[in-house]
């Protein structure tokens, strides 16, 4: 692997939008790396005081003719006041340099991780379908603070690269002779480290960045499934896992550490040699050569002892490149990946005052080779409970996941009142929904941030009505704190039951005209289910009801029930109308007795 076009490309996506910035930070790296040749060269005439040579060398000798122009009483006390001069503006702008490289580098990242997020919540629901948790939590956060690496690497690497310029000119100026062999020696440098970047770096980085992605995974499903796997026991299986990649992560990160070292420690070795083989050279000279050259001798090795650490820090910055190209990858695919965002319209829906239409809706998962819905067709009606049941598999949540805009139908529409759903704003269409699933996020922190779920509008009071209607509250004023109780990660110290009541409460609270259970008790027992029940029928009276059922008994009471089957709509009506029909709903409803009847309800 070598930083090639494809790599400069990737690295240079990061910098395009902050040309100016950029060209800013250029600006004060030119001046600082000419500060930093011109701080050298003012050691000359200090070194050089006493001996009074004159130097053969054209830079050296003006040099010193400028100190001498302006104060030949005392050159010596002006080359040290210039020397001072020249090192306090080094400092100045090497400061200056890191205060606008880091300032580029902190926007340049905090954009990418701004984006990043941009996206995930832009993002249609598909996008987390196809995707796992734990990689799409890696790519937000540890790929991004890798990336950062890469940016920071990248400023630092181009003002080395100025820096070692601006010195080799310099050292090329005093002694070329010896700077083409510095320049020999470099040549083997740089096919050393391109070696092991390419053997060693980049291979170990990319498996470094999949065992990591492959231990957020498994780490997330620990943590989410934490009480299936203990009941289970089956913590050896995903503790093997996990360690099989933390093992594998370590074991590239060893390999990647122990080729930074090898180069470092060649640098050093370098620099010795060099200067050993320059004093060699000067050894061959007559003695009064070797005095004549000591003062050059002097600035060489200075300036060279500069020189070769930034070579040194060249290297060791482009195999850091290397190593975050794998995560900066991640992140330029992320940012400029076009994702299927939530279709919003632009009219505002003011208020429900009629029914919800699916008109001949068809709809097919990319991943199956059959349409989930076959040109469906029927109606929600304003302040009216309608229940749909049917089968697993028949298309109830798709039907509920097409209404709440996580899917565009391939065929036919959905409209209320009228107007076509997609036409409408998303804040506009959604806040007139409320909805209950089955699974409930319930994330740790109190009962009333939890029923509040981002509502900074809402009083005490409203909550508390809100928990009212959901027969939440008798449960949340019996704890310790009340309203103030902390519930635990996913609600982990709450049942199920308790759990649907405080999503009832929170989706109560935003007043919606329409709210929607899918499957809002199938995994109760019969009292939390009557609780549940009895929260809907409060609910009924004020809002339109729209409930995917699991269980026959609980759709008994409600203005329609529509039965889905295989994608289509088998029968529609009430519950009497459908007993009397003696069709798919009467057989159903009838076997409900029979010593299948566990089976039958889990079908329903």
């Amino acid at each position: 692997m070598k930083v090639g076009i494809k790599e400069l490309q990737i690295i240079w996506y990061f910098f395009r939008s902050y040309k100016l910035q950029g060209l800013i930070v250029l600006v004060v790296m030119l001046v600082s790396g000419f500060l930093e040749m011109l701080n050298l060269a003012a050691l000359y005439p200090v070194i050089n005081y006493g001996l009074n040579l004159e130097s053969k060398n054209l830079v050296l000798a003006n040099f010193e003719n400028f100190i001498r122009y302006f104060t030949p009483e005392n050159p010596f006390m002006s080359a040290c006041i210039l020397l001072i001069i020249i090192s306090f503006l080094a400092i100045l702008f090497k400061f200056v340099y890191n205060y606008f490289s880091n300032k580029l580098m902190i926007r340049i990242v905090g954009d990418s991780q701004k984006k990043i997020l941009d996206k995930f919540i832009t993002a249609d629901y598909s996008f987390y379908v196809k995707n796992q948790q734990g990689k799409l939590i890696y790519s937000g956060t540890l790929a991004p603070e890798r990336a950062s690496s890469i940016v920071l690497s990248a400023i630092r690497l181009l003002h080395h690269l100025i820096n070692s310029l601006f010195l080799f000119s310099l050292l090329v100026a005093l002694s070329w002779k010896v700077t083409l062999l510095l320049v020999v020696v470099g040549l083997l440098y740089g096919v050393f480290i391109k070696k092991i970047m390419e053997k060693v770096i980049y291979h170990c980085a990319m498996a470094k960045v999949d065992e990591d992605q492959r231990k957020n995974v498994i780490l997330n499903e620990l943590v989410s499934g934490f009480k299936s796997i203990k009941i289970f026991s089956a913590f050896n299986t995903w503790k093997k896992k996990y360690i099989k990649a933390v093992d594998s992560s370590l074991s590239n990160h060893f390999r990647m550490l122990m080729g930074k070292v090898f180069p470092e420690s060649f640098a050093k070795l370098l620099i010795y040699v060099l200067l050993a083989l320059a004093g060699i050279f000067l050894s061959k000279r007559p003695h009064n050569e070797i005095i004549a050259l000591l003062p050059i001798f002097g600035t060489f090795t200075i300036v060279v002892n500069r020189f070769l650490p930034s070579i040194q820090l060249i290297g060791n910055l482009l195999m850091i490149i290397v190593e975050c190209i794998p995560d900066t990858k991640i992140v330029q695919k992320l940012c400029e990946e076009e994702i299927a965002t939530l279709p919003d319209g632009e009219k505002n829906l003011e208020k429900f005052t009629n029914r919800i239409t699916f008109d001949n809706l068809s709809f097919k998962y990319d991943s199956f080779s059959e349409p989930v819905l076959k040109d469906i067709s029927f109606s929600i009606d304003r302040r009216k409970i309608t229940a749909i049941v049917g089968p697993s598999g028949a298309g109830k949540t798709t039907i509920i996941n097409l209404l709440l805009k996580l899917y565009r139908p391939d065929k036919g529409n959905i409209k209320i009142d009228g107007l076509d759903i997609y036409e409408l704003s998303n804040e506009s269409y959604l806040a007139k929904i409320g909805f209950v699933g089955q699974e409930i996020f319930i994330f740790n922190s109190s009962f009333k941030e939890n029923i509040r779920f981002g509502m900074d509008n809402c009083t005490d009071q409203m909550i508390q009505e809100a928990s009212k209607l959901a027969n939440a509250y008798e449960f949340i004023i019996d704890t310790n704190n009340g309203y103030d109780t902390i519930v635990g990660d996913s609600g982990i110290k709450l049942s199920g039951g308790q759990r649907q009541r405080v999503a009832i409460a929170r989706a109560i609270l935003r007043r919606p005209e329409i709210i929607v259970f899918d499957e809002a008790t199938s995994s109760l027992d019969s009292i939390s289910e009557k609780k549940i029940q009895e929260a809907i029928n409060n609910i009924s009276k004020y809002t339109t009801v729209l409930v995917i059922a699991h269980r026959l008994s609980t759709v008994q009471n409600a203005d329609k029930i529509i039965i889905v089957d295989k994608g289509e709509i088998k029968e529609q009506g009430k519950h009497q109308e459908l007993l009397k029909n003696k069709d798919l709903y009467y057989h159903l409803y009838t076997a409900k007795d029979t010593p299948d009847s566990e089976f039958v309800e889990d079908r329903i």
